[in-house]
C-alpha cells in the first residue's frame, strides 16, 4: 500500500490536474465518436455499516477497452479521487 501512495504522489507532482485531464480526454473521445456513452461519469453508492459510513465511486469506462475503476472514501469527493 505504501508503494501505491508514493507512486500516486509522484503522478500528482507530474500531473497536478490529472482528473480534469482524463475527463477532458474522455469528453473528446465521446464527441469524436458521437456517443455519450464514452464520457467518464462516476456512479456513487453509500456503504453503511454499524460503526461508520463510506462512499464508493465507480467509473465504468468503455474506451479504449471496457474497464471498471472504483474508490472508497469518507466523502464522495474523497471516493472519486
Amino acid at each position: 500500500m505504501l508503494t501505491f501512495v508514493i507512486e500516486f504522489a509522484a503522478i500528482e507532482c507530474i500531473f497536478p490536474n490529472y482528473k480534469t485531464t482524463l475527463l477532458n480526454c474522455f469528453l473528446k473521445v465521446s464527441t469524436h465518436m458521437k456517443d455519450a456513452n464514452f464520457i467518464a461519469r462516476p456512479t456513487f453508492k453509500q456503504l453503511k455499516n454499524k460503526k461508520n459510513s463510506k462512499w464508493q465511486a465507480n467509473y465504468n469506462l468503455k474506451w479504449p477497452e471496457a474497464k471498471d475503476f472504483s474508490g472508497e472514501g469518507t466523502t464522495r469527493a474523497e471516493a472519486e479521487k
